[in-house]
């Protein structure tokens, strides 16, 4: 008798990063090593997953075409060409992972432009294994895709998996097409879909016993909350068909309703009006946008009656409260933003919770930070005194800053409650504006113990325990040597240097400089990187850091031109396996900021970190600082092992316990 192998499929029901083509991919790259890692052969993904499916709730709207034609060019360039890089990369996936997928794309044709194709894409491998476009495009997907020819309905040989055919969505609604897949004599039926009716369910089992195959549906899965979020909204605004300001082609102007939302946000409930602070950003402001096309085509008197509408709104106790407790909805003054009216009770609310207006941490500011850093004396060889090492966690922890008697103060929201990071940044003394500080902290956390200034230097020791706070050693920085640790000479380096020496015995290692196209394999290191160190065993707290580290590595790969970090990549024999970011602390201290290298290949972490300094000494580099140790133990002995010549002492400030 004949015997089967059981093969292990993955149904994949996930949610694409709308309208982005690269990160969608790049998602699907990562959900294919997931699967894999847990013994998949063949992962099905949703039907249109590159970029989006186009629900019926954007049909109406784009059928009128005037306001969508930028939808219409986001949609073109985010699809997929078969012969192209998105396909490319998903096929180098399925050979990292040795899998093979069916995904469903937006597809066009870059060499006759024009229409676009509801196509599920067979890959491996070996590279694109079958092509099939959808016969016919169902209810509203006909505003955005042609007509399949019909000429792919066939079922694929899938080495060590078997032959896998299936159709599209409503395509298995038809006999004939499933008749002509049928020929082929699939044993796998896949079927990526929009519908998740029970009806469907029916069919999906009907022709689980009609095909004598396993059938694999995978339905669509985007919330609202997956569309881009552009300046507060929740949906991408499209240019009005004049060029002036931008329509949501989400709102229904006639009936005042949304396509997306049940209940509108509060932003969107205030367009084409907004809250911003005044030039002084002392007091909350109601005011619209000259340039919004809302106010070209509407009388003066009707932006009236939705502003007076608005204000009795903002008067009710809860949504004041929202706002109170969200200050973020507080936009910044705009210089083209007309101001229709003053919120002196809004102002004041906010103003009693907070008791100063805060500005959150954005972009903008990093120049203002960085100055008042230089201007405060403190910038130096403590790493925490750069601009980009807050921002890294600033998607993490939100940062908010403000101006107390003169000096700029940062403050960290974190669950626990608020902290400062730095203390107040500013020439002359300092007395008034700690004071003025925890002030505010003990306004926000009541008595909690979380109210603190981290990185305080030595130089402040003085004045801080003369107040009266309390001071306490934090983790100190190690600072090395550049010269050292580029030559790894003598005795007190024999491991390190038998370790780099291991590595190019072994040979195929290359380091090269970071681009944004390693953005996925870093991700996918940092991934196995944890699971290694999971695997070896750790402590809750390094548990806690392992969890939190996403967020500010996604920071580097993405902004690091604009952060002014400095990236490295190494691979072994083609394959990424380790990276490190870093950055200039001052003319003559380099910082390495990040750095992750696979654990299983011995020396690798040893290797790529003496390429950092050799790299460092030769721009000028007398010192390396690699953070402080976090209070690991294990960090802490390696860290030791290369013999800093200081550790960079800083201190946490706390009020001083009332007996």
């Amino acid at each position: 008798m004949p015997t089967f192998d059981t093969v292990r499929v993955a149904a994949i029901q996930a949610t694409p990063v709308v309208l982005d083509a690269e990160a969608t991919v790049a998602k699907a790259g990562e959900l294919l090593g997931e699967a894999a890692a847990q013994g998949a052969r063949l992962a099905v993904l949703p039907e249109l997953f590159v970029p989006l499916y186009q629900s019926n709730a954007w049909a109406r709207g784009a059928t009128a075409f005037g306001g969508w034609d930028e939808l219409w060019e986001r949609l073109w360039e985010n699809s997929v060409d078969v012969g192209g890089p998105h396909v490319q990369t998903l096929v180098d996936a399925c050979a990292r992972h040795d899998i093979h997928c069916v995904i469903g794309v937006n597809e066009r044709e870059d060499e006759r432009p024009g229409s676009l194709y509801n196509t599920m894409l067979t890959l491996g491998p070996e590279g694109l294994v079958h092509r099939h476009r959808k016969l016919m495009p169902t209810m509203q997907e006909r505003i955005f895709h042609g007509v399949g020819a019909g000429d792919d309905l066939e079922a694929v040989e899938l080495p060590g998996i078997g032959r896998v055919g299936g159709l599209i969505c409503w395509e298995n609604r038809m006999p004939l097409a499933r008749y002509a897949v049928y020929e082929h004599g699939p044993q796998i039926w896949v079927a990526p879909t929009a519908d998740d009716s029970e009806g469907w369910l029916v069919s999906m089992r009907h022709i689980a016993i009609e095909a004598g195959a396993y059938v694999v549906s995978v339905a669509q899965y985007i919330p609202a909350a997956a569309f881009p979020d552009r300046h507060g909204s929740q949906v991408a605004l499209v240019p009005d068909a004049n060029g002036d300001g931008f329509h949501c082609p989400a709102f229904e102007s006639e009936s005042g309703t949304c396509r997306l939302y049940d209940d509108r946000p509060l932003d969107c409930q205030l367009y084409p009006l907004a809250l911003m602070w005044n030039t002084a950003h002392n007091e909350i402001v109601l005011g619209w946008d000259k340039k919004c096309p809302f106010m070209e085509v509407q009388v003066p008197d009707a932006i009236r009656r939705h502003a007076d509408h608005v204000m009795r709104m903002l008067e009710q106790p809860a949504i004041m409260e929202q706002i109170t407790q969200h200050p973020r909805l507080i936009g910044r003054f705009q210089e083209d933003v007309v101001q229709l009216s003053s919120l002196p009770a809004l102002t004041g609310a906010v103003i009693a919770r907070w008791e100063q207006p805060l500005r959150r941490l954005l972009w903008e500011d990093l120049s203002r930070l960085t100055d008042a850093m230089e201007q405060s004396g403190f910038h130096g060889s403590l790493a925490a005194y750069s601009a980009p090492y807050h921002y890294l966690w600033n998607a993490l922890l939100p940062y908010w800053w403000i101006d107390l008697c003169g000096a700029l103060c940062l403050f960290v929201q974190s669950p626990s409650g608020w902290f400062m990071p730095l203390p107040p940044l500013a020439k002359g003394s300092l007395e008034r504006p700690f004071r003025e500080a925890f002030s505010l902290m003990h306004r926000w956390n009541g008595s909690s113990a979380v109210s603190r200034v981290e990185n305080v230097p030595p130089e402040l020791s003085p004045m801080l325990e003369a107040m009266g706070f309390r001071l306490v050693p934090k983790d100190p920085d190690y600072l090395y040597r550049a010269h050292a640790l580029a030559r790894l000479a003598g005795d007190r380096y024999k491991s390190q240097r038998a370790l780099c020496n291991r590595v190019e015995r072994e040979g195929g290692v290359l380091i090269e400089s970071y681009h944004p196209r390693d953005r996925v394999d870093c991700r996918q290191v940092l991934e196995e990187w944890k699971r290694q160190k999971r695997a070896k065993g750790s402590n809750p707290y390094a548990e806690f850091l392992l969890q939190d580290a996403g967020s500010a590595h996604e920071v580097a790969w993405s902004h690091a031109t604009d952060l002014n970090l400095v990236g490295s990549v190494v691979r072994q024999r083609g394959r990424l396996c380790g990276y490190t970011f870093g950055y200039w602390l001052d003319k003559t201290t380099w910082c390495v900021l990040l750095e992750v290298a696979d654990r299983t290949i011995p020396g690798l972490a040893q290797y790529l970190f003496r390429d950092t300094c050799r790299k460092a000494l030769s721009e000028g580099a007398e010192y390396i600082n690699t953070l402080d140790d976090s209070g690991l133990a294990g960090l802490r002995e390696s860290k030791d092992a290369y013999h800093p010549v200081t550790r960079k002492q800083s201190f946490i400030c706390s009020e001083t316990p009332k007996p």
